[in-house]
């Protein structure tokens, strides 16, 4: 049965967005030899959005590293919407219970700085991709 949420008014405009897909996407990003890993996922289709619930990250490094989530990919356009330290042997965990919303035509991007060149992070994004429906 899918899942609806009516984001309408009483007497005023709005949009209604259903809900088409549960996922969870894992994905592997290396530091470069700057102390850089960072993953970008799929651009968002420009009728849907991605409704983030959780980003688990967990890595290889033994120095405290810094991870940053954005909603963006150019630079330019990017946009920062959470950061966290890591120390090393912990896995950072950002939980949205009110969604961390990804726009239509733009992506998250995962952004570990700080690392040793060569260390691997596994991230891990929770989400729902929803759609506006006619109403």
């Amino acid at each position: 049965m899918p899942t609806y949420h009516d984001l309408r008014q009483a007497g005023g405009g709005g949009v209604t967005l259903q809900v088409i897909d549960y996922t969870e996407q894992e994905t592997i990003a290396t530091a470069s030899a700057a102390g850089i890993a960072l993953a970008s996922y799929d651009q968002v289709d420009s009728l849907q959005w991605w409704r983030v619930e959780r980003i688990v990250v967990n890595g290889s490094s033994a120095k405290t590293c810094e991870v940053t989530v954005y909603q963006g990919q150019a630079a330019i356009a990017q946009r920062a919407r959470d950061w966290s330290p890591m120390p090393p042997g912990f896995v950072a965990i950002a939980e949205y219970p009110n969604f961390l919303t990804i726009l239509p035509g733009s992506c998250l991007t995962v952004e570990i700085t700080g690392a040793n060149s060569g260390d691997t992070f596994n991230i891990t994004a929770q989400y729902q991709v929803v759609q506006k429906i006619a109403g």
